[in-house]
Order: structure tokens, then sequence, then C-alpha cells
């Protein structure tokens, strides 16, 4: 790779100027990042809805709990 003074750099077969280059880059890091974004956006959403779900689970398994089990027994037998 070689520097010119010039601003453009050259590798094997093509010539590139660095504003250009760095445009490119900087386009594909803001591509990146937005779909970075978007994954832990939904990320975020699936462990909220997990949550959800495992507080459902767990009240469902609290009306399973002997406690639970003595009061529902208690309130028939009156």
């Amino acid at each position: 790779m070689n520097f010119f003074p010039s601003a453009t750099f050259v590798t094997s077969s093509r010539s590139y100027h660095i504003p250009r280059t760095l445009n490119s880059i900087q386009h594909l890091l803001h591509l990146f990042f937005k779909q970075l974004a978007c994954t832990v956006i939904s990320l975020e959403e699936n462990i909220l809805e997990k949550k959800i779900t495992l507080a459902e689970n767990e009240m469902v398994l609290a009306s399973f709990s002997p406690q639970c089990l003595v009061e529902v027994l208690r309130q028939q037998s009156l």
C-alpha cells in the first residue's frame, strides 16, 4: 500500500481517494451499528416477553404450592 500526498492510496490494481474510502467505511459502520441496534432492541423485546412468561409460570407454580392447596381445600370445606 503506497500513500501519496494527493490523499490517494493504491492497492494492487485499484486507486482509492481517502475521503471516499472513509465515507464508505463510515457508511458501513453506520449500517453495522444500525443493524446491531435493531438486534439489541429485538433481544430486549424477547427478554421482556420471556420475563412476562416466567412471571406467569411462577404464578401458576405458586398456585400449586402446599399453602395454596391447603387454602383451596379450606375454602371448599366451608
